[in-house]
């Protein structure tokens, strides 16, 4: 593992805008701010929100156990863990880091594809509907309210799934950016 550490929550916090981590071990008591607060803002940054969390901490009491699930911590380990029972942690924690971002990849890989599928059907269903009415129209015939209405909407219905197919890039581009920063 490449482990960077830090003696300050703020010195982590610092470190971690520089190099995302795989997965943060912090104690809970520290100066400036306890490892519940460091934790809370770890979290504030949405590039951090799936990285798992192991308190390693002296403070054995229940509540401090308690606490530290319910703040959303992955685990719990007192520091007098043998080393082999923290470097199995750690790699249970990675893995199933691992695992939920494969499954979130495939997720969001097959949402994609419906949207594709999606998109084309709505993108041809206007279009042929113009091309239908242009030859019509290309054969002579006079410009009819009944045909230019369906004409309109087609290209107003077009028009606006345009808009949307923009909007979904623009906001993905927006979280890939989020990412990137």
């Amino acid at each position: 593992y490449d482990v960077r550490t830090a003696t300050l929550p703020s010195a982590a916090l610092q470190l971690m805008q520089n190099h995302s981590p795989q997965l943060v071990i912090s104690d809970i008591q520290m100066p400036e701010m306890d490892g519940y607060q460091f934790y809370a803002r770890v979290r504030e940054n949405s590039a951090w929100h799936n990285i798992p969390f192991i308190f390693l901490s002296g403070k054995q009491e229940t509540k401090f156990l308690r606490q530290s699930y319910a703040s959303g911590a992955d685990m719990f380990l007192p520091k007098t863990v043998a080393v082999d029972d923290l470097c199995a942690a750690i790699k249970a924690r990675l893995q199933r880091a691992k695992e939920m971002q494969s499954a979130a990849d495939a997720q969001l890989e097959k949402t994609k594809k419906e949207l594709l599928r999606i998109f084309s059907h709505e993108l041809r269903t206007p279009l042929s509907h113009i091309h239908g009415f242009l030859a019509f129209l290309e054969d002579g015939a006079a410009p009819d309210p009944h045909i230019l209405g369906p004409m309109r909407s087609g290209v107003d219905r077009l028009a606006a799934l345009i808009d949307d197919l923009l909007l979904v890039f623009e906001l993905e581009n927006q979280d890939l950016a989020q990412v990137l920063d």
